[in-house]
């Protein structure tokens, strides 16, 4: 929704189709790098069948449409970066493969380089 109130429209299918086939094609379906289960209320005992079927349920509902559950959700005040916004453990608890996506994307380093300088050959 922030995206239809500040950006162009031609941006935002552009961005959002593109972000898209990334999500797709090179996280969806990856296992997290960071993946650790949630803490349960009483860890002290072992997980019975209904808390395993609560695991098993989380696990596929919270890595299938990450992206389009983001991306269609309510505006969400950030303070700081994106970054690290994205590095914080709520985030990456409530999406996993997505924040993993983020960081990767917003770590990338700027470049200051001119670019005919970048691209020439003398």
């Amino acid at each position: 929704q922030y995206l239809n109130t500040q950006w162009e429209k031609k941006w935002i299918n552009l961005g959002v189709n593109r972000a898209k086939q990334l999500w797709k094609s090179q996280y969806r379906d990856c296992k997290s790098r960071e993946a650790t289960p949630l803490p349960l209320p009483f860890m002290d005992e072992e997980p019975d069948d209904y808390d395993l079927f609560n695991r098993q349920i989380d696990a596929v509902t919270s890595t299938s449409d990450q992206f389009e559950q983001f991306i269609n959700s309510s505006p969400i005040e950030v303070t700081g970066s994106p970054l690290d916004w994205w590095l914080e453990d709520r985030q990456r608890r409530a999406y996993p493969q997505l924040s993993i996506m983020a960081t990767d994307v917003l770590s990338i380093a700027t470049m200051a380089a001119e670019s005919e300088r970048v691209f020439s050959c003398g």
